[in-house]
């Protein structure tokens, strides 16, 4: 996995262009958390005990609590041990996204390919990005490469936010041991 420097294009300054119709780059420069999850997040102290109210929107776990993940749908499989999370679960703290916000088709536009660097920079992807970096990483033949399909998890993503923190070659480091 390629490292970029820090001058190349991020979500921070990329074109309002790419962005879907009715988004904007704020929902993920400055995420908020809808409720507290099994204490890696915290909701407001003041919100604690507000239920989410308005819509009388479910929320559901799995029953074996095997993972942290969260459904509105009560048919929703487990990721991990295929059971339907049919559990009611409570939400806990205030609403933070308004619903006017909601991501149906993600944030960018369908025909715009990107890439991520290894210190996790995005940039759109193109024929002459892609021969830029080829060049720069000294690639003579394309047939060396290798694709690498991962799979993302609560896991990967903690050990991505870690190696974060830490390193200049975070995909490198979770990914490719």
């Amino acid at each position: 996995m390629a490292s970029s420097s820090t001058t190349q294009p991020s979500v921070e300054n990329m074109n309002e262009n790419y962005m879907q119709v009715g988004q904007t780059k704020d929902v993920l420069l400055n995420p908020r958390a809808p409720s507290e999850i099994s204490g890696l997040l915290t909701a407001n102290e003041a919100d604690t005990n507000n239920n989410l109210g308005g819509g009388g929107t479910s929320y559901y776990k799995c029953p074996s609590n095997c993972t942290f993940d969260v459904t509105c749908d009560s048919t929703t499989l487990c990721s991990n041990c295929n059971r339907a999370m049919n559990s009611l679960t409570r939400y806990v703290g205030k609403k933070v996204v308004d619903d006017n916000v909601a991501v149906q088709n993600g944030f960018v536009k369908d025909v715009v390919s990107f890439m991520v660097m290894d210190d996790l920079v995005i940039q759109p992807m193109s024929t002459i990005s892609s021969i830029t970096l080829l060049n720069k990483f000294n690639v003579k033949e394309v047939g060396t490469l290798q694709e690498k399909i991962v799979e993302m998890g609560m896991d990967q993503g903690i050990k991505l936010l870690k190696a974060s923190l830490q390193s200049k070659m975070v995909l490198t480091s979770v990914f490719l041991k």
